[in-house]
């Protein structure tokens, strides 16, 4: 594999985890847009009536803890305009409304949001692990062709030493024929040096003499 590949396998999985981050922001984001506006105080049992004072007609009674949505207010008589979970509207008295939930419906809203987050911690848990195993991969690959780099790299040098050493051997070979050439060709002008100068002083044969019938 080589380092572009690489690289762009590295980016790929920066790219996944930024995903599952923003997914993860716009969850949380989810979860705040859809909270309630207001809760039933804990250890209360109220009156919803159909106008903003006692004296109106009750319409149901609303148990401690429940979320509801507040319409209006009506800071006159200190009543505001809920609507609770099954979509009933009415009026309570401000004191009995607040702005935290109770305790039995904050224990319930954790245990979601840590069920949410325990299983968005798996998930990134899962990606990290595969992402560590796609590293860990990628490593022993580069450390493999780092051993094969080195592998070739020592080859060549033991074939270019040895390319050299038959270099040398051809070159000493030539330079020797050439000398035992040259040895030749001067013990042949030598001898011929030494012949042409013993020529002049060996004995020359006498010519012989013919006798004719007139010498008798």
């Amino acid at each position: 594999m080589s380092r572009q590949a690489v690289l762009t396998m590295l980016r790929r999985i920066l790219f996944t985890l930024s995903l599952l981050l923003v997914a993860f922001s716009a969850s949380v984001q989810a979860e705040n847009e859809d909270k309630p506006d207001g809760y039933v105080a804990d250890d209360l049992f109220i009156y919803m009536h159909t106008g903003p004072s006692r004296n109106y007609r009750i319409l149901g009674s609303i148990t401690a803890g429940s979320p509801l949505k507040v319409l209006a207010t009506n800071d006159e008589n200190q009543f505001s305009q809920v609507e609770d979970e099954k979509g009933r509207q009415g009026w309570i008295e401000n004191k009995f409304l607040s702005l935290q939930a109770g305790k039995s419906q904050q224990i319930e809203i954790l245990n979601k949001q840590l069920t949410e987050q325990d299983k968005s911690l798996q998930a990134t848990q899962s990606q990290l692990t595969n992402t560590n195993q796609k590293l860990a991969s990628i490593t022993q690959q580069t450390e493999q062709l780092s051993q094969q780099v080195n592998q070739l790299q020592n080859e060549l040098q033991a074939k270019t030493e040895s390319l050299n050493v038959l270099q040398n051997e051809k070159q000493n070979q030539a330079h020797k024929i050439q000398l035992e050439w040259l040895m030749k060709g001067g013990g042949v002008l030598l001898f011929g040096m030494i012949i042409g100068y013993m020529l002049p002083f060996l004995p020359k044969r006498k010519k012989r003499r013919d006798f004719g019938y007139g010498d008798l």
